[in-house]
């Protein structure tokens, strides 16, 4: 091997360990990955519907929304096309599924890590990549959310993907990457667009490092240019139909209520909930079978870091050159996004989901604070003094006690999130969609309020089903027609003009691991108005169910799958 070989690999040996600690995560949390935990209630069924349209009818669309009208079953303006392309792309080579979608994000998911790494060993060094790899590793729900159909770490690869490549041109002073960036923080736009607090941290930056004359500076217009070009399909095709976009959006005050008055008070004064939830394991499943104590290690060391780069931010503030310290800009782009998220997404419901486009950033901070810490104790560590001896025996004790503390931690959270995920008692979607499918006749179509993961047991039925919600009310045409109504726990007058009770049961399906389902017939055949109601009884999270025909006596047990 050449001397310069050797030199490239000697360059690169620091990426080993990253790559291990990547490698095992994926491995672990490609453990029955399309199985457990079953598909949540809503995001992952409305997310998979979307590519489902593309690949099977050739349209952009979102057909189980169809009552909100705006054409919205035949072009969807989702504000999100870039994710929907790649995801397609990624089906039409390896098969549309839940399993596939999953993967899809877990590969996002190990990209982010490799970004992560990337961008703390440009700014700092590779441990402060390796420590913010490691810590966001630790964090159970970064590991959950990596585990479904969901774009948050899709989003975030583009969002630390672009901020790598800007801190690359400003050190470089190269356009074509300052217009890369921008194309890449765009890409996370169109990905997810609570990404836009990277476009407005970027900005900002750029005006901190050179003042008023970032504004006539062609950096700042290259940076803008690449954003509005990764956007312009959307903006273009947004402001085209903006008739459309408004009935497609309209009575969404979660995600629209930003600019209002009540809706920044409704944000600052929830925020607190999304930290509340995060420290108590909130959304992680299983909740009871992981241990909870690397999470608030992870926790309190952020605590830690960000008082450290607060401190340290002020100091180069008062001493001048701040800007030229990563540990300010880190400091910055983590501000930003903190107060984004406290203004945008306090009063979302399960808005602790949102944590996977702060936690990246924490762990950075993290890094960059137990690098500090490593090159102190290195300092002195090497120094000469009299005490010198103690101390290197004291600090080798203390890291190799750390260190082991910390690998007996992770050890054990991965063994009880693994026993949790192999369980074969676990709660099956095939069990319930096969229950569901036999409930509902042919030729009948399902329909439900709320809980889309209804489609997902009948993706088939792609063109008629729907997701009925309180802003659709007025819209609602299903009286009278060949469709079995779902629903769980509601009022029977919201839905329809007579009470539910009048219209023929179906069936029934107990105890599920989204709740009680009772299908109703609406149509007029009375072939179908005469079919012997079904009940099934689930275990809730446990697998298995059971089957009742006629009388509650006549019960009989399935251990696992259908008559």
């Amino acid at each position: 091997m050449s001397e310069r070989n050797k030199s490239g690999l000697k360059r690169r040996a620091d990426f080993v360990l990253p790559a291990i600690v990547i490698g095992l995560f994926a491995a672990a949390s490609a453990q029955r990955i399309g199985a457990v935990p079953v598909p949540d209630d809503g995001d992952e069924s409305m997310i998979l519907q979307v590519p489902y349209e593309i690949m099977h009818h050739g349209k952009f669309a979102w057909p189980m929304y169809r009552f909100l009208g705006g054409g919205i079953d035949e072009t969807w303006h989702s504000f999100r096309p870039v994710y929907y392309w790649l995801m397609t792309g990624f089906f039409k080579v390896f098969g549309w599924g839940l399993a596939q979608g999953r993967v899809f994000t877990l590969i996002g998911a190990c990209l982010l890590l490799v970004f992560v790494y990337i961008v703390g060993r440009r700014l700092f060094d590779w441990r402060t990549g390796f420590i913010a790899v490691v810590a966001l590793v630790c964090d159970p729900t970064f590991l959950e959310r990596a585990r479904m159909v969901r774009n948050e770490h899709v989003a975030m690869m583009f969002a630390m993907a672009a901020f790598y490549l800007y801190e690359r041109a400003e050190e470089k002073e190269n356009r074509k990457l300052f217009l890369a960036s921008g194309v890449a923080a765009g890409a996370g736009v169109m990905t997810h667009t609570n990404v836009l607090y990277l476009l407005a941290a970027v900005l900002l930056l750029m005006l901190l490092r050179r003042g008023r004359r970032a504004i006539s500076s062609l950096p700042l217009y290259l940076f803008s240019a690449g954003a509005v070009l990764a956007m312009a399909y959307e903006i273009i095709s947004d402001l085209t139909d903006l008739a459309n976009v408004a009935l497609q959006y309209r009575g969404d005050r979660a995600h629209f209520n930003l600019f209002s008055i009540d809706g920044i008070w409704r944000s600052l004064s929830t925020e607190p909930n999304r930290y509340q939830r995060w420290f108590a394991g909130a959304e992680v499943f299983p909740l009871s079978s992981v241990s909870p104590t690397l999470l608030h290690v992870f926790q309190a060391l952020i605590v830690a870091a960000v008082l450290y780069l607060l401190v340290t931010a002020v100091r180069r503030i008062r001493s001048g050159g701040a800007m030229a310290d990563a540990r300010v800009r880190i400091f910055i782009v983590t501000l930003v996004a903190v107060l984004f998220f406290a203004l945008a997404t306090g009063p979302k419901r399960k808005s602790v989901i949102y944590v996977v486009y702060l936690s990246p950033w924490f762990a950075l901070c993290v890094g960059a604070l137990g690098r500090d810490l490593l090159q102190r104790a290195k300092t002195l560590f090497y120094g000469r003094w009299r005490f010198v001896k103690i101390y290197r025996i004291a600090t080798a004790v203390a890291v190799i006690l750390a260190t082991t503390a910390f690998a007996l931690l992770l050890a054990r959270q991965s063994r009880q999130y693994l026993r949790a995920v192999r369980d074969p008692n676990t709660a099956s979607f095939e069990e319930l969609k096969a229950a569901l499918q036999s409930i509902v006749p042919d030729g009948v179509c399902p329909v439900s309020v709320l809980r889309p993961v209804v489609w997902l047991a009948f993706p088939e039925s792609d063109r008629c089903y729907a997701s009925i919600e309180g802003r659709m009310l007025d819209e609602v045409d299903i009286e009278g027609k060949e469709f079995a109504l779902f629903t769980i726990g509601h009022k029977p007058e919201e839905w329809t003009k007579k009470p539910l009770e009048e219209y023929h049961v179906l069936g029934e399906a107990r105890n599920t691991p989204y709740g009680d389902f009772v299908i109703y017939y609406l149509g007029v055949n009375s072939r179908y108005q005469s079919l012997v109601p079904t009940l099934y009884e689930f275990h809730g999270t446990q697998r298995g169910y059971r089957r009742i025909e006629s009388e509650p006596q006549n019960l009989w047990s399935i251990p696992g799958s259908p008559e």
